[in-house]
């Protein structure tokens, strides 16, 4: 699988430019029927209404309550990406665990110098 970015930006990753591979799967998407001459927004009508787990569910202001199945749903295949771009791991604020333990030994050098430099 090859990558999409700009022809002068480099993908290497190094510890000083770090980089992920951010990944685009095809889009998901479900379609219901609204039943004929029901405006879903007319709030003298539909107290309220909601997709939850492939159902849309529609609450009348009358009380009653009403479930409609997608017309088609999500067919998605994780196992294949649509798209996948190398990114700078800063831009998904992604921190490399060596990255982070050297950040955490320069901070306690650094207060260890602070501490000797208060005794004297």
């Amino acid at each position: 699988m090859t990558s999409t970015q700009p022809e002068n930006k480099t993908t290497k990753n190094a510890k000083d430019d770090r980089k992920v591979d951010s990944v685009q799967y095809a889009p998901v998407e479900a379609v219901f029927r609204i039943p004929d001459g029901l405006d879903l927004e007319s709030e003298t009508v539909v107290e309220s209404w909601t997709v939850k787990l492939g159902t849309l569910h529609i609450y009348y202001a009358n009380g009653e309550d009403k479930q409609i199945e997608w017309v088609y749903g999500p067919e998605t295949d994780l196992k294949f990406a649509q798209e996948t771009t190398i990114e700078d791991a800063d831009v998904y604020c992604i921190e490399y665990e060596a990255d982070y333990k050297e950040k955490v030994e320069k901070e306690e050098l650094q207060e260890k110098k602070r501490r000797e430099a208060e005794r004297v």
